[in-house]
């Protein structure tokens, strides 16, 4: 029998799921940090600086999420097509949401030069 291309990608959608919440993490926290630095600058576009902020931590909470329904849709004995549902849903939000904070950011760095040293 010949195996089809979702066979055959199966086994890499668990450690990718893995890959994305443990990496959204990273990001959250080392944007956090960066911001840390930027106090000056920061007070210029508050306002935008916290939305970002904001939608960066529902990402954070969304890949949790999203890893915690697809290992549950993975083991479950009964709603395994519900559980299934939600995470495919989440998954949705996590792309909605990943070029969302990503667009912002760059607003925020390209069209407002928050973080940006000028030459002196």
């Amino acid at each position: 029998m010949r195996r089809t291309w979702r066979d055959q990608l199966a086994p890499a959608v668990g450690p990718l799921v893995i890959i994305t919440a443990l990496s959204t993490a990273c990001v959250f926290f080392s944007g956090y940090q960066a911001s840390s630095s930027l106090v000056d600058m920061a007070a210029v576009v508050e306002a935008e600086l916290g939305t970002h902020h904001a939608v960066g931590r529902l990402l954070l909470i969304n890949a949790i999420v999203m890893a915690t329904f697809f290992r549950v849709s993975r083991v479950a004995t009964h709603g395994r097509a519900v559980f299934r549902c939600l995470y495919v849903v989440t998954l949705l939000l996590q792309l909605l949401l990943t070029v969302w904070v990503g667009y912002m950011g760059g607003n925020l760095v390209f069209h407002r030069g928050l973080g940006v040293q000028m030459p002196s």
